[in-house]
């Protein structure tokens, strides 16, 4: 979704529409997924910020940075 905006805005070209546009459903449904993966990632996001709480980098095979 990201990457599709960021295109939008420098260039004023949809990348969906350029792949889906001749099935214009198709595209609605690649809209909405974008969408609903947006609203899904909003609502873990305090979940994913505390994994590092619970994995330390010690536990991956990183150094600490010292």
């Amino acid at each position: 979704g990201g990457l599709n905006w960021g295109l939008v805005a420098l260039f004023d070209w949809d990348l969906v529409a350029a792949i889906f546009g001749a099935i214009p459903v198709l595209a609605s449904i690649i809209y909405l997924l974008v969408a609903i993966s947006a609203i899904y990632v909003a609502f873990r996001m305090p979940y994913l910020s505390h994994l590092h709480d619970r994995y330390p980098a010690e536990r991956h095979g990183a150094h600490p940075v010292s």
